[in-house]
């Protein structure tokens, strides 16, 4: 209670205290100015748009990671499995500078082996791109634990009734396992929403909330307006975990 007390609670109460005061150079509210500019929404549903791209496409990868690891006869699945979670302890810039020198507008591999002079990774779809391969690990590891705990006599049963092994993937496998499914998306979504390190480097002229409290903080000298962007990040992550509970919550998946 103590470290959730000093780590948690008191900086909350901080960028709440922070963002409802006046700030003393401009004389203007931090939420007037937010929730009235073109700029800071631009960049609120520019994180939205990013976390949940990045977490439909990194539970997709994940899930066919854990599905070869848990339910097929593969060799060599501890490599792949091994490999799969190696993106969790590289250091956060090295992928993305890494990315930048293969496939930027003077990369090895977009310039040097296959010529394209007008090719961007900056943006929206090269944020997708990196943020997937950083964060579908996060998913793997859920979804692996799913996979292993469902009851494989369950699938036998149907597979003896006749039903095609897509048969038994739709009515048996993956509804048993989307609450792992849904826990996945939501871990990384609040992931991709809190991610700074690439956004930083390679969002270009695509606006993100992270990124944007931090040139608030650090850039600006308004703290109160930097503190009223991170408290704006908690909309979509509550919005999300609430939506989570009640899709769950509509179904029993006790066999």
């Amino acid at each position: 209670f103590i470290i959730v007390g000093v780590f948690v609670v008191y900086p909350m109460f901080e960028s709440v205290r922070l963002s409802l005061t006046m700030e003393p150079d401009s004389g203007k509210y931090p939420w007037r100015e937010i929730l009235f500019s073109g700029q800071y929404m631009d960049a609120l549903w520019g994180s939205i748009t990013l976390g949940v791209l990045t977490a439909t496409a990194s539970v997709a990868v994940g899930f066919l990671f854990a599905f070869m690891c848990a339910r097929t006869n593969l060799k060599y699945k501890r490599f792949y499995a091994a490999m799969a979670t190696l993106p969790v302890i590289s250091p956060p810039f090295s992928l993305t500078l890494s990315i930048i020198l293969l496939f930027g507008n003077n990369g090895l591999i977009t310039r040097s082996v296959l010529g394209l002079t007008n090719f961007n990774i900056y943006g929206l779809w090269g944020l997708v791109s990196v943020q997937t391969i950083c964060m579908f690990p996060i998913a793997f590891l859920t979804l692996v634990g799913v996979l292993h705990a469902i009851d494989s006599t369950l699938e036998e049963a149907a597979l003896d009734l006749s039903a095609s092994k897509m048969q038994v993937f739709m009515s048996v496998t993956f509804p048993l396992a989307l609450p792992g499914v849904l826990s996945a998306w939501l871990l990384v979504f609040v992931n991709s929403l809190a991610d700074f390190a690439n956004p930083l480097i390679l969002a270009g002229d695509f606006r993100v909330l992270s990124v944007e409290a931090y040139l608030e903080v650090t850039g600006m000298n308004r703290l109160g307006r930097g503190a009223a962007l991170s408290l704006l990040l908690l909309l979509p992550t509550i919005t999300a975990f609430f939506a989570q509970r009640f899709w769950v919550s509509r179904k029993s998946y006790v066999t």
